[in-house]
């Protein structure tokens, strides 16, 4: 994100990292299904409209990421939330039965206020923006590379949660330790 942002820009510039990920997502007709260590939901998506007023990204080498943090906060607030609620719909998943929640990491006030709204036990919806930033579309690759690293054989459900530029948003139910042929 640093070739998006001005460095001067304190607003902004100080709460993106650079970082890349790949996920591979694949279905039961492929043939890594079977040892597949997680599986996914079909995940929940949302859009609102937004002309570039609230949060803009720009082109690389045009340094003119910003946002309107007042603006974006409630809505990023409200949207993880009510996505997060749709996708355990879908899964038939109440957001209280889930081991974890996985949001996007944009930043810590954002978690902080999402987390307090749900009312979940302390450290089920997991916090890491504070190691690494806002690394945009990586922040949740990320957190479950780490969570797989520190544990090779995760059991339960994790709800994942993200919004980005152009006011996009998604949720989807994340199983692991999915037993084979299920």
């Amino acid at each position: 994100m640093s070739q998006y942002t001005d460095p001067n820009d304190f607003d902004t510039a100080i709460v993106f990292a650079d970082a890349a990920t790949a996920t591979l997502v694949h279905g039961p007709e492929s043939p890594l299904y079977s040892r597949s260590r997680a599986w996914l939901h079909r995940p929940v998506l949302s859009a609102r409209g937004e002309d570039g007023t609230i949060l803009h990204h720009g082109r690389p080498g045009e340094p003119n990421v910003n946002m309107d943090g007042l603006k974006v906060f409630p809505m990023a607030v409200r949207q993880l939330i009510s996505l997060l609620r749709q996708a355990c719909e879908k899964g038939h998943q109440a957001v209280e039965e889930l081991d974890y929640i996985i949001p996007h990491q944009a930043n810590g006030r954002i978690l902080d206020a999402v987390d307090q709204r749900l009312k979940l036990p302390s450290g089920r919806l997991v916090n890491r923006v504070r190691h690494s930033g806002n690394t945009s579309s990586s922040t949740i690759p990320l957190v479950l590379a780490e969570l797989l690293a520190g544990n090779p054989s995760p059991k339960g459900r994790a709800g994942l949660c993200a919004f980005g530029g152009g006011f996009t948003f998604g949720a989807a139910l994340l199983e692991f330790g999915r037993a084979e042929g299920s």
